[in-house]
């Protein structure tokens, strides 16, 4: 049996789960039975702890942060399962928002091979990089008895790894929902509602944002089939008087008997108003739920310090504006763009690009040359292996047909990077990933 001795070898073990083909990647609803039954042989961790659990296309990276966050302020002991990570694979189970111990983390680890090995002689076979993580995070989660586990879904919901929780009193959470792995998913609103409404059970309650009307009825029938209840934050009624600036969101936020006016959050643009008060509206609930005070003083302070990177991370590099951000679909790439118009009028842009394959970059690009003023296309690596990275040769061809001119193609990641630095005094963005922010941060944190 291996015996992991450092996180080097953890990392190089876990990558080995990766699927080489693409193909393989999502393993849908066979994947899901595997999981559940890897957790089974572990005795079902993630029953035995509270979960909430989110599932979106844009937003549910900082809505669970924010969560985690909040309540981690407010004094509980708090697990985060966030994917992907950016610098540190044990950012994948976070605890109170940070890595655990490298000794720790191996120790977890070398406690679920055994039961990978016995899985893997079974007809369920060997379990998938997103598969293990999310084991281990629940078996994390179980073993350090936090009060709280947060628990971002990875690709949709019903059949994604993470919902394998079926406890009634879990919270669900869904943040805003719109066009993203449209092959898997489904290529209308309505379809992928059904899909991240999937991750409500029987009993559980519901948070969710008020939605374009296909997705919202999807996510009220589903409510009302499983018995579960459900509140809707929308915007004007919960999160209004929205004001963005290059240091932070100012808004209000009201629900219940809950009123906190003038609240100054550091994290940049509307959207993360919106993230913000799905987060807070979690917050009221579950203090009604589980019967806690919410110390008000402290849930300002918390967003008053609140920082997720690869979501609008504004940096100063040599003198200059560096912004980094994950947005890889057109809603989250549309809501950058205009939060950058907003603070940033006027100012001559660089972009830095790569995209994960399968993604809409056509969308995405469409959106970005409408204020770059010049790009760099690159590529990604996750471990060795640049597998999940498109091509930086099509996404080339997409700008061509897209009628753009002022660009320029390296395929190696960290000289793209320092290209993009040495190209001038303008701003700098770099966005198109979270996997290829993992990169670049990795660079950074070298350097």
């Amino acid at each position: 049996m291996i015996k992991i001795k450092s996180l080097k070898q953890a990392e190089e073990f876990l990558y080995k789960q990766i699927p080489k083909e693409s193909t393989q990647i999502y393993s849908g609803a066979f994947g899901l039975k595997r999981t559940k039954y890897l957790l089974k042989l572990l005795g079902d961790p993630q029953e035995k702890i509270r979960v909430i659990h989110t599932a979106g296309t844009s937003g549910k990276g900082s809505t669970s942060y924010l969560i985690s966050h909040l309540l981690r302020n407010l004094g509980f002991k708090v697990g985060l399962h966030l994917s992907p990570h950016l610098v540190d694979i044990r950012e994948r189970a976070l605890i109170n928002n940070k890595i655990i111990k490298e000794q720790q983390y191996i120790k977890y680890l070398n406690e679920l091979i055994p039961y990978l090995s016995i899985m893997g002689k079974t007809e369920w076979g060997k379990a998938t990089y997103f598969e293990t993580l999310t084991v281990l995070a629940f078996y994390i989660f179980y073993q350090e008895r936090v009060d709280y586990a947060v628990v971002e879904t990875g690709l949709g919901g019903l059949l994604d790894a993470t919902n394998a929780i079926e406890n009634p009193n879990k919270l669900a959470v869904i943040t805003r929902i719109g066009l993203d792995h449209t092959k898997i998913l489904g290529k209308t609103i309505k379809e992928i509602a059904f899909q991240k409404a999937g991750i409500i059970h029987t009993g559980n309650q519901v948070i969710a944002l008020h939605q374009h009307w296909f997705g919202e009825k999807v996510l009220v029938d589903t409510a009302k089939t499983t018995g579960a209840e459900m509140t809707l934050v929308s915007k004007g009624r919960n999160y209004l008087h929205i004001k963005s600036f290059i240091d932070k969101t100012e808004f209000d936020f009201q629900i219940g008997n809950l009123s906190i006016n003038n609240i100054k959050l550091t994290m940049i643009g509307e959207h993360q108003a919106e993230n913000c008060g799905l987060a807070l509206a979690v917050l009221y609930k579950l203090s009604q739920k589980y019967n806690f005070k919410l110390d008000l003083s402290k849930v300002r302070k918390s967003l008053s310090t609140a920082h997720f990177p690869g979501r609008f991370d504004v940096k100063v590099i040599s003198g200059r504006t560096v912004i980094l951000d994950g947005a890889h679909n057109a809603q989250k790439m549309g809501s950058l763009v205009s939060t950058i118009q907003h603070l940033l009028p006027g100012e001559k842009l660089s972009f830095l690009v790569a995209f994960k394959k399968g993604k809409d970059y056509y969308s995405c690009l469409k959106l970005i040359t409408k204020i770059a003023d010049s790009i760099i296309i690159t590529r990604f690596f996750v471990g060795d292996e640049p597998a999940l990275a498109e091509d930086p040769e099509k996404i080339k061809r997409v700008l061509n047909r897209l009628g753009y001119k002022n660009y320029q193609v390296v395929t190696d990641p960290k000289q793209a990077l320092k290209m993009s630095l040495g190209s001038g005094g303008f701003p700098l963005v770099i966005t198109g990933s979270l996997y290829f922010l993992s990169d670049i941060y990795g660079f950074m944190a070298g350097d």
